[in-house]
Parts: C-alpha cells; sequence; structure tokens
C-alpha cells in the first residue's frame, strides 16, 4: 500500500447536509482511483475515523462499489469519544491520530471530509514515488520531505444543492482550475498555514513526530503545528504548485451569513510559523488511542450503483442551472453582505446612542469605532510598531542617549503614576510619627572604632516591613559594617527611613543604568532557544539569564509554562532577555561604584535582583539572602556562594545537617518541634497561608474522608500543588521542567491508578497573593487542569486554596504525600507518611524521602505507589531531626521587632505591611540576643544562621 488518505468525520448534521458531502468527497476520489486503474486501486486506501457517531458512518453512507473497495472506518464509540473529548465540541486531531495510527500506506495523507481529492494529484504522486518523476526542488525525496497543498472552493450555492456525482465532477473538470485557491493566511503570509487540501508525509515522519499534538482539541492550528515540529529536518513542498492545486472543497459557510456568523467559540493557541516548537513529540506513546482496540472495518451497506458512463439531459440541464445559480450568487453576494454589514452597526449605533445627549454622540461614535477595530488594527501595526521601537532604541543606544531617554521616560511614569505618588504621600506622612517614636534608637552610632572597614550593599525590599530591614541594617553596624541601600526609583519615599537609621550612602538603581540597547541581542538569544530549557541554560558573563528572564516572566504572567511556540510569548521571553541582560550590565556598574564586601538580598530570582545576585557571586562577595520563614515574626538568613547558589533558602546546609543529627535527642526537642507546628497552624499563621480556621488532626479522618467524598475502602495520596508561577526554574533542578509539566503527568499516572484516593491541595497562599498584589485570577494550577485533562475521573479531588481544610488536618487522612520540593514533605515524613519529591534540592536525599533520577523512574513509582511501604523507625527520626533544624534552628525569630501577622494582613488588604520597633534605648540594641547573633552571624562566614543555643 503507496498511500493512505485519513480523514475524520461524525454522523450529524454539521453546517447542512454532511453525509452528502462525505459520500460524495468518498465517491469521488475511488472514481478517479478507478480512471487511473489497477496500478492505483492497490496503492491507496481511505481511512475515515468516525468520531463517536450513535449510529456509524459505515451502517448509513451509500458508496459506490469503486469507493467500497478502498474505503475503511475506524469507528471510535461514543463513550470513548465523550472520555477523550472533554469540552471540545469535535477533537480532530484526536481522530486523525487514531486513523493515522491504523493506516497501511507507506505515505500517510490527510484531507477534510468534504474535499474532493483529483485525479491529476493522485498521477503525480504515484509518479513521484515510482521515481519517474521528482519534487522538483533540490535533492528532497518524498520520503523526507513535508507536502503540503492549499485547495480550491466549489461554490456553496452549488454544493449546496447536493447535485449528483456526475454532476459535480463534470463541474470540476468543467470549471476547476478557475476556482479560487485559498492559499493565503493574513496573519502568516506562509501557505502552510492556510486552508488544507492535504498535508502528506510519509508514515515515519508521523511516527516520528507523534502525529498531531493531541493537547490541540479545538478548532485550528493543528497543521501548523505539526509542519513546525518537523520541518527543523524536513523540507516543505508546496505540492500546490506541482499539482495545479487538485484539491476541491465542497463550501458550507454561506457567505451572505459568514459577517453575522458565531465564530468558533473555543480555539486553539496561534501557533507562531516562526518560532521553533520545544518538542518534536509532545504525545505519549499510546498517541492515536494506540491502546485501544479499533479495527478496521468495511461499509455495512449494499453499495450504491456506479455512477453512468454518460450524462443525460437532464442531468446536464441540472448543472447549468447549478452553474448560473452559483454565478449570480457570487454577483449579488457582495451587495447583500454590505447592506446586512451596515444594517448591523445601525442596530449597534442606535443602542448606543439611544438615552444619550446629542454632545456626546460624537465621542460615542468614536468609542465604538475604536472598540471595533482596536484588535485587528492592533495586529497589523505590531510588527511594525515593534521594529520602530527597535530601531528608535538602537540609534539612542548608538549616539548614547539611550540612559537619558530612559531616564525621562522613568521620571514621567513617577511624577504621573497615581498609585507612586499616593504611595508617597502616605509614607510621608506616617514618616512624621515614625520619626518621633524611633528617631533617637535608630540614629544610634556605634563605636566606629571597632569597625572593619567592610561595606555591605543593602538591597533594598521592605521584606517583611521597613522596620525591620531597619532592624537588619543596625545589625550590620554592630557587625562592623557600614550600610550601602540601593533603592528602587518607585521606592524613592523610603529614602528618609535609611538616613534616619544612619545610612549616609543611598543609591537609586536608575543611576547605574547601561547605555546600551540589548534588544537586538535578545531576539538573536530567543532565535537560537528551540526549547525552554535551551533558554534556561543561556547565561551571561555567569550571570543566568535564560533562567532568571524565564522565571521573571512566569512570575510576571501568572502562568505555569511558557510556549516558545507563540509568537506573542517569544515576544515577552525577547523583552525579558533584553531586560535581563540589561540589568546584568546594570549590576557590573553596581559593584564598580559602591565595592561592597557584603550583599544582602531578598527574592533573587527575578529581574533586576536576580542578576545583581549573581554577579556578586562571580565576583566572589559574601552573598547572604533573607526571607520571612514558616511564620510571620521570623527570618531565615543563608550565605551563598558558587557551590550553593541553587540551593533552597528554606534548607540545611552539610554542616548544619550535621549539627542537627548529632544533637542529644530528647522529649523536650520532640515536644517543642510539635508545638511549633500545631501553634502554627493553629494561628493560620503557617508557611504564608492565609489566616483561616483549620482543623486539627484530633478530629479525625472519617468526617474529613466523607467531606471530601473519599472511598473510605481505599488508602489516599496527596498531591500538594506548588504556586505553578511562583519560582519554579531557580532552584536545584526538578525531575521536570516547570512545576505545571509534573502536576500533570502526576495527574496522568494518577488517573490511571483506581486503587486509591488521589487528592490534590491546591497551595493555600493563593488567598495572600491575591490580596497583597491585587489580582483576581483563578489559580494557574485550576486552570491547567482544566485546559489540559479536562474532567478529572471520579477517584481524584481537588481541594480549592480557600476550602477550610488546612495541610495539617489531611495528615489525619493521607497515606501518601506527593510534592516536588513543598516543606509538606517534611511535616508528612516526619509522621511515618512515604513521601514521593521530584526535585534534587532542599531535604531530598536525607535518608527519609522517596527520591528519583529521572521522570520515567518519578512516574513509575507514582504508577505503583499503592505498593510503597510506610516509613521506618529511623526514617521518621531523620525526617523529625531534619524538621526540627529547620522550623526551630533556623528561623531568626526576633525579639526586637514586632511583625505579627495579623498586623501585615489588615495592612495588605489596602496599606504597608507595618512592625513596632522594641528598642527604646541605644544601649539595648548591643543587649538584643537576636541583634547580637544576627551580628556575630554576619561575620562568622558560616553558611547558614542557626540557633546552636
Amino acid at each position: 500500500m503507496t498511500l493512505s488518505l485519513i480523514l475524520c468525520s461524525r454522523n450529524d448534521h454539521y453546517m447542512g447536509d454532511s453525509r452528502w458531502r462525505l459520500e460524495t468527497a468518498l465517491n469521488y476520489v475511488a472514481e478517479r482511483v478507478q480512471e487511473i486503474g489497477p496500478r492505483a486501486r492497490d496503492a491507496v486506501e481511505v481511512l475515515v475515523a468516525d468520531w463517536g457517531s450513535e449510529i456509524p458512518l459505515r451502517d448509513v453512507l451509500r458508496l459506490t462499489p469503486a469507493a467500497a473497495r478502498i474505503v475503511s472506518f475506524v469507528t471510535v464509540p461514543l463513550s470513548l469519544a465523550r472520555e477523550r473529548q472533554r469540552d471540545s465540541p469535535f477533537p480532530e486531531v484526536l481522530a486523525l491520530n487514531a486513523a493515522a495510527r491504523r493506516a497501511r500506506g507507506a505515505y500517510i495523507g490527510r484531507i477534510d471530509q468534504d474535499t474532493l481529492v483529483g485525479e491529476r494529484f493522485l498521477r503525480l504522486f504515484l509518479e513521484i514515488v515510482e521515481g519517474s518523476r521528482g519534487l522538483g526542488r533540490g535533492r528532497a525525496t518524498p520520503e523526507a520531505a513535508l507536502l503540503f497543498s492549499n485547495r480550491r472552493s466549489i461554490p456553496y450555492r452549488f454544493a449546496a444543492s447536493t447535485p449528483s456525482l456526475r454532476n459535480v465532477s463534470r463541474f470540476v473538470q468543467l470549471f476547476g482550475t478557475g476556482l479560487k485557491v485559498w492559499r493565503d493566511n493574513p496573519k502568516t503570509g506562509v501557505f502552510w498555514t492556510s486552508y488544507v487540501g492535504i498535508w502528506l508525509a510519509h508514515r515515519n515522519l508521523w511516527h516520528e513526530c507523534g502525529g498531531y499534538d493531541e493537547r490541540l482539541i479545538y478548532y485550528n492550528w493543528m497543521e501548523t503545528d505539526m509542519i513546525c515540529r518537523l520541518r527543523r529536518k524536513y523540507p516543505t513542498i508546496d505540492l500546490g504548485e506541482l499539482t495545479n492545486y487538485d484539491f476541491y472543497h465542497l463550501d458550507h459557510h454561506d457567505p451572505r451569513g459568514a459577517p453575522l456568523a458565531r465564530r468558533h467559540a473555543m480555539k486553539n493557541a496561534d501557533v507562531d510559523p516562526t518560532a521553533v516548537p520545544p518538542v518534536l513529540h509532545p504525545n505519549t506513546t499510546a498517541w492515536g488511542l494506540h491502546g485501544h482496540s479499533l479495527a478496521l472495518q468495511a461499509t455495512s451497506t449494499t453499495p450504491a450503483g456506479s455512477v453512468p458512463g454518460g450524462t443525460s439531459l437532464k442531468e446536464h440541464v441540472a448543472l447549468a442551472r447549478l452553474t448560473l445559480r452559483s454565478v449570480a450568487g457570487a454577483a449579488f453576494d457582495p451587495v447583500v453582505i454590505f447592506w446586512r454589514v451596515q444594517a448591523r452597526r445601525a442596530g449597534l449605533v442606535r443602542g448606543e446612542l439611544a438615552r444619550k445627549p446629542v454632545t456626546r454622540w460624537a465621542g460615542s461614535l468614536r468609542e465604538l469605532w475604536t472598540k471595533s477595530h482596536a484588535d485587528s488594527t492592533r495586529a497589523i501595526a505590531r510588527p511594525y510598531s515593534s521594529r520602530l521601537r527597535t530601531a528608535i532604541a538602537e540609534a539612542s543606544s548608538a549616539i548614547g542617549v539611550l540612559t537619558l531617554a530612559r531616564g525621562i521616560r522613568l521620571r514621567i511614569e513617577l511624577s504621573t503614576s497615581g498609585e507612586i505618588r499616593g504611595r508617597e504621600r502616605a509614607e510621608r506622612d506616617y514618616f512624621s510619627q515614625f520619626h518621633e517614636e524611633y528617631g533617637r534608637v535608630l540614629g544610634a552610632r556605634f563605636n566606629h572604632g571597632t569597625t572593619t572597614g567592610k561595606r555591605a550593599l543593602v538591597v533594598s525590599s521592605r521584606c517583611p516591613t521597613v522596620e525591620t530591614e531597619l532592624c537588619l541594617i543596625k545589625a550590620l553596624q554592630l557587625g562592623g559594617f557600614t550600610p550601602v541601600v540601593l533603592l528602587e526609583d518607585e521606592q524613592r519615599a523610603l529614602r528618609p527611613y535609611y538616613e534616619l537609621a544612619g545610612v549616609s550612602e543611598i543609591h537609586r538603581s536608575s543611576a547605574f543604568s547601561t547605555p546600551r540597547y540589548y534588544g537586538t541581542t535578545a531576539a538573536a538569544v530567543l532565535s537560537r532557544c528551540h526549547t525552554l530549557e535551551d533558554l534556561l541554560g543561556y547565561a551571561q558573563g555567569g550571570v543566568r539569564v535564560g533562567r532568571i528572564a524565564a522565571s521573571t516572566a512566569i512570575r510576571q504572567l501568572r502562568r505555569g509554562s511558557l510556549d516558545l511556540r507563540s509568537r506573542d510569548m517569544r515576544e515577552c521571553l525577547v523583552r525579558r532577555v533584553s531586560s535581563s541582560l540589561s540589568s546584568a550590565a546594570d549590576a557590573r556598574n553596581i559593584l564598580r561604584t559602591v565595592r561592597p564586601d557584603l550583599a544582602l538580598f531578598v527574592s533573587t530570582e527575578y529581574t533586576p535582583k536576580g542578576e545583581l545576585f549573581d554577579a556578586c557571586i562571580e565576583e566572589d562577595l559574601d552573598v547572604i539572602a533573607y526571607d520571612m520563614a514558616h511564620k510571620s515574626n521570623a527570618l531565615m538568613f543563608k550565605r551563598y556562594g558558587r557551590g550553593n547558589r541553587e540551593c533552597h533558602l528554606a534548607s540545611l546546609s552539610e554542616a548544619s545537617w550535621a549539627h542537627v543529627r548529632n544533637l542529644e535527642w530528647t522529649e523536650s526537642e520532640r515536644d517543642r518541634l510539635d508545638h511549633e507546628l500545631t501553634a502554627g497552624y493553629a494561628a493560620g499563621d503557617w508557611c504564608g497561608a492565609c489566616p483561616t480556621p483549620s482543623r486539627t488532626r484530633d478530629a479525625g479522618s472519617h468526617a474529613l474522608v466523607r467531606q471530601l467524598g473519599l472511598d473510605p475502602a481505599k488508602r489516599t495520596a496527596v498531591i500538594f500543588s506548588h504556586i505553578l508561577w511562583d519560582s519554579p526554574l531557580m532552584w536545584a533542578r526538578t525531575l521536570f521542567t516547570t512545576y505545571e509539566e509534573w502536576l500533570i503527568e502526576t495527574l496522568h499516572a494518577a488517573s490511571a491508578n483506581e486503587k486509591l484516593n488521589w487528592v490534590v491541595k491546591i497551595h493555600p497562599a493563593h488567598i495572600r497573593k491575591r490580596l497583597k498584589e491585587g489580582y483576581q485570577d483563578e489559580p494557574a494550577e485550576t486552570r491547567a487542569l482544566r485546559e489540559r485533562l479536562g474532567t478529572l475521573p471520579r477517584h481524584v479531588v481537588v481541594i480549592p486554596p480557600d476550602t477550610a481544610v488546612s495541610t495539617f488536618s489531611l495528615f489525619a487522612a493521607m497515606d501518601y504525600c506527593l510534592t516536588v520540593r513543598g516543606t509538606v514533605g517534611i511535616e508528612a515524613a516526619r509522621l511515618g507518611i512515604p513521601v514521593l519529591t521530584a526535585a534534587m534540592s532542599r531535604y531530598d536525599r536525607r535518608g527519609f524521602t522517596i527520591d528519583s533520577d529521572s521522570r520515567a523512574e518519578y512516574l513509575r513509582r507514582v504508577a505503583h505507589i499503592d505498593e510503597t511501604p510506610a516509613l521506618s523507625g529511623q526514617q521518621r527520626a531523620l525526617a523529625e531531626r531534619f524538621a526540627y533544624g529547620l522550623f526551630v534552628l533556623r528561623p531568626l525569630e526576633s525579639s526586637t521587632w514586632d511583625a505579627a501577622g495579623a498586623n501585615a494582613w489588615v495592612a495588605a488588604r489596602g496599606g504597608r505591611p507595618r512592625a513596632r520597633i522594641k528598642i527604646h534605648a541605644e544601649s539595648q540594641w548591643r543587649q538584643a540576643p537576636d541583634m547580637r547573633a544576627l551580628a556575630d552571624w554576619f561575620v562568622s562566614g558560616e553558611e547558614d544562621f542557626l540557633n546552636r543555643a
């Protein structure tokens, strides 16, 4: 078998008489094969993927004997179709892949169910395969080329009259070469992104790339995506030019109704044909419903009679009448369409201007016009405006005025932003009260005779509050450092606070802006990145530019993945890489000017702080990062260098782990740890969660099992989802590129394992982040589950972030815990619950977790998690000690400031978090145990701050 033509359909009435169109297409190609002769009859087959028809197509289609010989059906049962298509009305990718997977031909060509395949194409293609003809493009061979043809259009009024097969054939014979070719896609200008007549490739290429991407279950872009994946290795041939577009579509779109017709509500995301897809084979090995028994079946109806050899006078008259009707309709269609469009516009105008005074009519009409044309105008103008911005930026860089232009733009933004100006007024009003209350103690000057002369760069962040940051500055001064503050221009109102604390050198970030434009360099970098992994591996001068840029993009977009096939995404990443390269240059300017010995950071994952963090490490400076610990009034500190740059802040160094393992372990330590955890959950102040009522383990598991609708006879595995966009790329490598990929692949395996209850716990910190950042998006996790998995099976339950079921209460009903690197893994392991991790950082490979070295190994463990035994006593003991080190010894719980969670939460709802400084005299700075301990640690050189007392 040489050629398999595959198509998909369903026994319904899609846009007219779809069954007639399918019958005509099948009978037409069969007659063309018959005309060529025996070599074609033995070389061509047609496979129809019948997707979920209640009455199968093979039982109702009236095929000619010629068609019955070459047409087979792949019937997908209705139950299986509904399960796989989720919310898609018709997932062509799944149906076509099912046919392609069962095709017997050496070549597989996809056509539409209402496309007529011409004899010219069939003869030419057989000659090409037999070697008597070439493809006409260099040394391209058919087995290693991508063949695509656009199609011609048989007018709607002709096709809608459902003429006989003989008249359809005569119409194509007489007028076929004069019919319009649908070749141009105005969005791309690339022929293989427009309407498909046939998409043809060798079966080896179909299997190499896994066919259509089975995530694209909606409308549009499916061929473009598949060609983009393959054209990295194989040339694309315009088969239409070789065959004079010998493919004819039976049009079923009424041109007069098109302007008012309802568009496809559900579309696949646009595919950028210039972008390189992240993977060649996006599907699983079971693509094309490979695991299902779907045999090829012949038609079950009695074949209709063959097409008669001659043409009767009656058919001649019918053909003439239909032809004249089509010509007349084509002539009057523009007039009718214009009238209907104007009538619709007039209706919109009347509705908009009703009950509005005449004086507002002009503005309303302008707004209507702008709204109507804004999207199309932006789409047309975007590439030109982008090129114009690039040209202006490059010219400004060349003549040395780019820094000046950026400074002017920044000043305009600062002076015109209502949010920034309101924040500055609030800070000025608050500072007078603050100065009166704390001016005397913050202005204390410590004995300069004992200073080391070392300089400490403090990267301003007001984390968790500006009062806390001022106390850290005083600790640096106690340690003998001279603090130098780097202040973002948007936070310039904080300058008086730092000056009050004795900081005499304060720099604004804009003062170090590089005069160079990096947009062209960034575009070149992205053009070389075929996958997200390629981008993550890009570095410049020791700064992880690609990783920081991707992390920043994910954070700003609040999405769980970056699709490099999307033009919009690539444009976003070009901007992010350009910004990261610029920030890396700024960082080098900062270090040359300030010349610090120590740098103190919060949030080192995103631009511009991430680049400065990496630059400091490359300069072998003493680099310290800190952030809030598991509760609101405690901080965690870690010292970084080249060797531990990718270690998570909330982890234990080898020295700290050794110290914890060697501790004398008594009930006192165990009680202290247990109190730390239970008190945090009871107060709603655990790891930044929103303070909501929480249940405890004492309530028992039975009520929770009933509440969640779990099967009490089954064991329960809980998947603790991370916030998909919250720094998923910066710390030590994970088995999966992103948190979203881990979540989806884990749930794929979970869905197939019905032996257990599976619970997905969406991170409750979404509530706090929504309040703090003021967005209303749904969690990226639930969006990813809906878009990529659809309806989950009954044995999989999702707990939204605002559900009053705390993580602590789940421990009572949990038999297995799955996480990438979440803190919950430590908590679960100390209770003897097996924990599957998917990352190489924080607490893996410490003897109390189940760790994998590859995705395949991890997914095998998930699939057979019910065979995993409970943790041994020794493993629980190790987990308990690690938890003690992380939750009890690592945090600095301050006695100097008070940033209690309730106060911060009230402020986050509409103002700024505030803390209370509890120092009332200069001498108390030196006497405060937390300040002394922190000042000593700043100069100690130890990796982790650890309460060793």
